[in-house]
């Protein structure tokens, strides 16, 4: 799914800027995965779903799995969109860069249905954008140079900052995650201080839930 929504009374938080109203909110994933095997209907991800709730606007388009492309992501829609949330297959190799990759469309040519690291344009203008099934993985190499692939790429096009996972997480622990984390940007103007709010909110819960379910989510800041 892929949507992008005009959201109106809706905040713009970024780490280092005031707060601004949000024009445009760009979000992609993959349909749901199981789903009975006599129906043809893609059904959405719970955390899809969350976030749709949460950001729902007269301007939301749609596209469906099999559609999401890398064209997609050449997209003004995407380039302009004041926050990002990608809710796709990602894997970040520290070691080896360009074992890097995020999946797509698990439908026609490969070449159209993942994105390596550099397929990212330049130019983006949003604050924030989130990674939520991002796994990462190696350690980086020694010195100067601590590149991440698709967290870095997005930073150097021009996002503000980046909310990546360190591994993936179950669907539902996702969505219970988000819909935590948006509600604490509504009230709060630093995204750093909304996630700090969110996790705070897991760790204090009793019984406290495993940390897997909320550590493993990471703000990245030029």
């Amino acid at each position: 799914v892929v949507q992008m929504m005009s959201l109106e009374g809706v905040k713009n938080y970024d780490a280092r800027t005031d707060m601004s109203d949000i024009d445009l909110f760009f979000l992609a994933g993959d349909p749901e995965l199981k789903r009975d095997v006599f129906s043809y209907e893609q059904k959405r991800s719970a955390e899809i779903s969350t976030v749709t709730d949460r950001f729902v606007g007269p301007a939301l388009h749609i596209v469906q799995g099999p559609a999401l492309k890398r064209d997609e992501f050449e997209d003004e829609r995407f380039i302009n969109a004041d926050m990002i949330h990608l809710s796709i297959p990602g894997l970040i190799d520290l070691e080896n860069t360009q074992n890097s990759v995020m999946t797509l469309s698990r439908s026609g040519d490969s070449g159209h249905t993942i994105l390596l690291p550099g397929d990212l344009p330049d130019g983006m203008v949003g604050s924030l954008a989130v990674l939520s099934l991002t796994r990462i993985v190696g350690q980086g190499s020694p010195g100067f140079s601590n590149y991440q692939a698709f967290v870095s790429d997005l930073l150097d096009s021009g996002m503000g900052s980046v909310i990546s996972s360190l591994w993936p997480m179950e669907d539902a622990s996702r969505a219970h995650f988000m819909a935590t984390f948006y509600q604490n940007l509504v009230n709060e103007t630093d995204v750093a201080v909304a996630l700090y709010q969110t996790k705070r909110t897991f760790l204090e819960q009793k019984p406290s839930p495993n940390p897997g379910i909320w550590a493993g989510f990471q703000l990245y800041i030029h």
